[in-house]
């Protein structure tokens, strides 16, 4: 934003932004605000902004994803802690002992499994209850396919790769 002194006092400034296509181009100004008795008390932003090329963000707009078709054995749990839980009872890791697991970050290259900013998914490292150690794939991102239009929600997979999915936060 490129600031300037307006004549009353306050900052003004030009704004160019891309939103879903669609350039946004405005002025903020910036005025000193007075409160009831006359004292200066912080500053009140006016803004002024234009549209342009609104056609084409309609146009272009991404479709909505829909979730893709559960299979067989995946379910859907309330919460995160509870499709934890009910993934490591199915790898047969007690869930009566507390603190009996570990978060790994999962730098994996595939970009379906990273989130929004890059970030990773995780592993859950435990052990069942014969004492070998289980790995626990937890995809917290969940997954977009542009492709087909579908999305699957955050989710542990199942040793089978089933889903145990809970909503997003």
């Amino acid at each position: 934003m490129n600031e300037r002194m307006n004549p009353t006092g306050g900052m003004q400034g030009a704004v160019n932004s891309l939103v879903n296509g669609a350039i946004i181009a405005g002025t903020i100004i910036q005025l000193p605000s007075v409160d009831i008795v006359g004292h200066a008390s912080g500053s009140v932003a006016a803004v002024t902004v234009e549209l342009r090329n609104v056609v084409n963000a309609e146009k272009n707009a991404a479709k909505p994803l829909v979730r893709r078709v559960q299979g067989r054995h995946d379910v859907t749990q309330p919460s995160e802690r509870a499709a934890r839980r009910e993934s490591m009872r199915r790898y047969g890791v007690p869930t009566s002992r507390p603190n009996n697991y570990e978060r790994v970050d999962n730098w994996d290259k595939n970009p379906n499994l990273r989130g929004p900013q890059g970030q990773p998914s995780e592993k859950i490292l435990a052990t069942d209850g014969n004492g070998k150690d289980v790995v626990i794939d937890h995809h917290n991102w969940g997954h977009k396919f542009e492709d087909n239009g579908t999305f699957e929600m955050p989710h542990y997979h199942d040793p089978n790769g089933d889903h145990v999915s809970y909503p997003p936060r």
